[in-house]
């Protein structure tokens, strides 16, 4: 992974979400346990925004996130290569 605006971006939300994260739920989908939505409008438009430029930039994005949780510490580097 390339360390450019677009990947950084994807870091984010990454680590923002952790294990809740995947790069093909739009923003406006996250909510938490008690169906109430994780981000603002404008915060989901940025999500989308930010995706749509990772899926353009990397070549698996899938891979990416699993790599980030792992140097995160939320799932083995045994996992992560599984």
């Amino acid at each position: 992974m390339t360390n450019t605006t677009a990947t950084a971006r994807f870091a984010h939300w990454v680590e923002h979400f952790g294990l809740g994260f995947h790069p093909d739920t739009s923003g406006r989908n996250y909510v938490d346990q008690d169906g109430k939505r994780c981000l603002t409008n404008a915060q989901a438009a940025a999500y989308d925004r930010d995706m749509d430029a990772a899926f353009g930039e990397m070549d698996d994005p899938y891979d990416a996130a699993i790599q980030i949780w792992a140097k995160l510490g939320l799932i083995t580097q045994a996992e992560a290569e599984a």
